[in-house]
């Protein structure tokens, strides 16, 4: 709400000089507290999750007595992730299109806008690996509406089958699921979480016997692929 930006800009306004001989500072930039105000209620699933895992990190240490704890402060700056020219009071410069609907993805839009939400659910995107990093990375693309456009969509391939050691840490398969193919079941779970998803699992390997089927057309409609694989071999040839 505007109103709530302009509230939170007196507040520091009053706290730069109150109780003070002289102000903290003299150069308050208005347009950028009131853009902080703006995007500190937006959230974004991979650094929640990023947070999460420390966090819970740190709660096993404290439960089990093992390992030093984090004594350190974390401070993480990726203001370059914003869209251009927001940091432009300008009105002769365009601003990024921020949404003013309530939407599933409205607390990221809040942050990055309506544009970039709109450019990622049409984006396509290959999974190599449907392992650890695999299902998180797919996890996150349901969260975050990668795919989600009726012209966007997400692929995901795996050669293996899901077996008992696997179910510590990849959080997408149940006990039930051992012995399926893993692409076929992190497709199926994802789609539970964001049923807008377009995912589409193949359980052929990437290697020169299966480039009939991943082909310059296959990868040409791409906008990106990521490698989620856990062995050498499969990264040098990837």
């Amino acid at each position: 709400d505007i109103n709530h930006r302009y509230i939170f800009y007196e507040i520091v306004e009053k706290l730069n000089t109150e109780n003070r001989d002289k102000p903290l500072t003299d150069e308050l930039n208005k347009h950028w507290i009131k853009l902080f105000s703006k995007i500190c209620t937006g959230d974004l699933c991979p650094m929640q999750a990023v947070i999460g895992g420390i966090a819970a990190q740190e709660v096993m240490k404290a439960v089990t007595g093992k390992f030093m704890p984090i004594r350190q402060f974390l401070y993480f700056d990726a203001i370059e992730c914003l869209p251009e020219n927001v940091f432009q009071p300008s009105d002769i410069i365009p601003k990024p299109r921020f949404s003013t609907k309530k939407n599933r993805y409205c607390s990221q839009e809040i942050v990055f806008g309506a544009d970039f939400q709109e450019k990622i659910c049409k984006s396509k995107y290959f999974v190599v690996g449907a392992g650890a990093i695999g299902c998180e990375m797919l996890k996150n693309f349901a969260m975050m509406g990668i795919g989600c456009d009726k012209q966007g969509g997400v692929y995901v391939t795996d050669m293996d089958s899901i077996e008992k050691s696997n179910l510590n840490r990849q959080f997408l398969f149940r006990s039930w699921n051992i012995g399926q193919m893993k692409s076929k079941i992190a497709a199926d779970t994802v789609k539970t979480m964001n049923p807008m998803m377009n995912i589409h699992a193949f359980i052929e390997g990437v290697l020169p016997e299966t480039e009939h089927i991943y082909d310059d057309t296959f990868f040409e409609r791409l906008d990106g692929v990521v490698n989620a694989l856990d062995n050498v071999k499969a990264r040098k040839y990837y």
